[in-house]
């Protein structure tokens, strides 16, 4: 895969990137974050789904991404993907800015908004001539201030448009939320839904490209992970989370992750980048 990156930062509660790649697979498939997302597509033809919602993006769109929320991305085509991508710590970084965002706000259309695509290219402008500690105030005030801009547009009426991946679907991920730190069996989800274990797997394996209990275990795992970056420890957060015991917890979450609950470090280490 051939990347060319234009700036590049990391911490222990952010990252960001701003990087181009021609030669792109046809999806990155669907995976979660335990911190906040923002994506902002400069070119490239591309569908980004969000819980059940799939979204066309176009040229200057910025995506949000909430932590845990499982998303993918689907190229329509071969051109080039460019894109500037921000993951952070909302604990960490801005005291809650983040949540004032309405919680049903994914994706935003900036079109020619000459403030917010100035925003990005300061990104730019900052890595290449400051470091350090200098680098890392200015790159976390330009954060703060692109959500600020986020939450002017929040309140325009106009919305990009999305379409249901499938309403079971949906209606399936969002049982899994309102009951994440739960025991969730798939007949429980079944029951709710009226329909047959055979079919909920075939809708998840369709839509999702995944099975929905390790769409469960998957979610589960992303808010323990979450939940361990705050400061929560491994043996207080299994059951809470609905696992039976520790053990099975620990085996999940390093089956998953590659590494123990007790391993987590810095922000590059233990994210899997596939925006």
């Amino acid at each position: 895969m051939a990347d060319k990156f234009y700036s590049q930062y990391h911490d222990s509660n952010m990252l960001y990137e701003h990087k181009s790649i021609t030669d792109h697979p046809d999806e990155y498939p669907l995976h979660t974050h335990p911190i906040c997302e923002i994506l902002f597509v400069k070119s490239g033809n591309i569908t980004y789904m969000i819980e059940g919602k799939s979204y066309i993006i176009k040229k200057n769109t910025l995506v949000l991404t909430r932590p845990s929320k499982g998303h993918s991305i689907n190229f329509c085509d071969s051109s080039e993907y460019e894109r500037y991508l921000i993951l952070f710590d909302d604990k960490a970084l801005f005291d809650g800015l983040y949540k004032r965002i309405p919680e049903n706000f994914d994706v935003l259309e900036f079109g020619d908004n000459s403030i917010v695509i100035q925003l990005f290219e300061k990104f730019d402008y900052y890595c290449k001539n400051f470091e350090g500690k200098d680098l890392k105030k200015l790159l976390y005030s330009l954060t703060q201030e692109l959500i600020y801009n986020i939450l002017i547009s929040s309140n325009e009426p106009e919305r990009p448009e999305y379409q249901v991946v499938n309403k079971l679907v949906k209606d399936a991920v969002r049982y899994i939320d309102e009951n994440i730190t739960s025991s969730i069996s798939i007949n429980e989800i079944c029951d709710s839904l009226f329909i047959t274990k055979s079919h909920l797997h075939h809708l998840f394996i369709k839509y999702l490209k995944m099975s929905p209990k390790k769409y469960i275990i998957s979610k589960k795992l992303a808010l323990a992970q979450r939940k361990l970056r705050s400061g929560a420890k491994p043996v207080h957060i299994y059951e809470n989370l609905g696992f039976s015991d520790y053990s099975s917890f620990y085996r999940a979450y390093k089956n998953y992750f590659g590494h123990s609950p007790s391993e987590e470090t810095d922000i590059r280490e233990i994210l899997e980048i596939k925006t």
